[in-house]
Parts: C-alpha cells; sequence; structure tokens
C-alpha cells in the first residue's frame, strides 16, 4: 500500500515539476500544478484546468493572450476548446463561469455605490464611462485601452484626480500594455471586491 501512494506521489509531483521545462514563464506557476487537483475552488482557474492535459492548459491560456479580437470572441473560442475536453472539466468549467459572473456582479455593484459617493458629477461620468468600456466585450484589450486612456486624456485634470482611485492603472499608461510610473491603485475593481484578484481578465 505505501509503494502504490509513494509512486502516486512521485508521478505527480513529476508530472507537476515538467511544467517549469516550458519556455514561456507565463505558464511556470499554479497552471502546471497537478498534485491536489481537488484542492482548488471555483474561483482559480486550476478548478477545471486541473482536469485536462498540460499542453491543452497552454493551449487555453494562449487564446486568453489575444489582444486585437474582441474579448467576446475570447470567450466563445474558450468555450468551444473547453467542448473537446472530459464531460468532468465540461462541468467544472461552467461551475467556473458562473462563480467568475456571480463575483464581477458583486464587484461591479460594491463600485457603483462608490461612484456614487463622488462629490462631481463630471467625474461621476467620467468613472462610469470608464467601466462601460470595460463592461462591452465587443472591444478588444487593446480597443479597451485606447476609448479608456482618451476618456482620462481628453478629461479635466481636477476630474481625473478625484477619480483616480477608482481607475485601473493601465489606463494611465502612455501605450497599450506600456508602463505606468505611478499610479494609486493598480485595480479598483479588485479593492472593492477582493475576489476579484482570482481572474487575470474580466471576460
Amino acid at each position: 500500500m505505501n509503494k502504490i501512494l509513494f509512486v502516486t506521489l512521485l508521478y505527480n509531483l513529476v508530472s507537476s515539476v515538467s511544467g517549469s521545462w516550458f519556455m514561456d514563464s507565463f505558464y511556470n506557476n499554479i497552471y502546471y500544478i497537478n498534485v491536489c487537483s481537488i484542492c482548488y475552488s471555483k474561483t482559480n482557474v486550476m478548478y477545471f484546468l486541473s482536469k485536462i492535459s498540460y499542453d491543452d492548459r497552454c493551449r487555453f491560456l494562449d487564446i486568453e493572450k489575444q489582444t486585437t479580437i474582441p474579448r467576446a470572441n475570447i470567450t466563445l473560442e474558450q468555450d468551444e476548446f473547453m467542448k473537446n475536453q472530459s464531460a468532468d472539466a465540461q462541468s467544472r468549467y461552467e461551475e467556473y463561469k458562473k462563480k467568475r459572473n456571480e463575483t464581477l456582479e458583486e464587484a461591479y455593484k460594491r463600485m457603483d455605490d462608490k461612484i456614487a459617493k463622488l462629490s462631481s458629477e463630471e467625474t461621476k461620468n467620467l468613472v462610469k464611462e470608464i467601466y462601460n468600456i470595460i463592461k462591452n466585450k465587443s472591444l478588444s484589450q487593446e480597443e479597451e485601452y485606447n476609448q479608456g486612456h482618451k476618456l482620462i486624456s481628453d478629461a479635466k485634470f481636477s476630474t481625473v484626480k478625484e477619480g483616480v482611485s477608482l481607475i485601473p492603472s493601465r489606463f494611465f499608461a502612455d501605450r497599450f500594455r506600456g508602463p505606468v510610473d505611478f499610479c494609486l491603485v493598480e485595480d479598483p475593481l479588485k479593492e472593492t471586491y477582493s475576489y476579484v484578484s482570482y481572474y487575470a481578465y474580466y471576460w
């Protein structure tokens, strides 16, 4: 019995460590861990990715990395990809998406409460427009940045100053995915509702 347990543990460890040999550092973290596939909660992408092969996990994550196609299309591509996986993986994927959507819905409600407390109507409108852009899944990541960055650039300094703590820092970079020299809050939605931090992007 002990030998069986040892061999099983060794297999899982070797299988997980092999992920660190992948050239792209994007994958060299939790995405390759197999040691405890039942340990992941529904808020963790590994909740369903642990049920598919390592190579397929990387392919799934590659879909998410596309920056020039609408985010709605990314979701469709991911849905289609998961149709070719096991029934267990598909079931967990649907549970994960349901939990993600519930989490984002709660986060946006809390953000709306924060926006309502702003003193300036101009600032309220600016921040609301920023989040309308974020919620618009017909935009690509790059289009989202361009529209949000333009809104901020065109707004009055005093308006931006009041709302800066509620605006994601990525919109302040001088180019898409460029560095941000200074920001108060990297992602206000995650600060508002911490469970949002489990999700790489708001699909």
